[in-house]
């Protein structure tokens, strides 16, 4: 259970933790993209941008060292929507089993 908001303190970190599961969602949505994709340009585009996103996970985490609190993802509604979207599309585009 995610203790609660009292401080800016505790807003920034609830904040952080949501930007951390956003970028780690990102990373396996990409990754799965990238996958996916059948045009060259279009699956080294995708690749360059998950090299980016875990560039960003790594800052995330120097952020949490530096608050002294331990890396820790809060859901992320806003991007996990997103995803689920193109999951949806990405089933209706591929066929299963591929």
């Amino acid at each position: 259970m995610t203790p609660p908001i009292d401080s800016f303190r505790a807003l920034l970190i609830e904040q952080v933790r949501e930007l951390y599961d956003a970028e780690q969602l990102l990373v396996g949505a990409l990754a799965d993209l990238a996958g996916c994709a059948t045009d060259p340009s279009l699956s080294a585009f995708l690749q360059t941008r998950l090299a980016d996103t875990s560039a960003h996970l790594a800052r995330i985490e120097e952020i949490f060292s530096g608050l002294k609190v331990p890396p820790a993802a809060s859901p992320s509604s806003g991007v996990r929507g997103l995803i689920r979207d193109s999951e949806r599309h990405i089933a209706e585009i591929v066929p299963s089993g591929t």
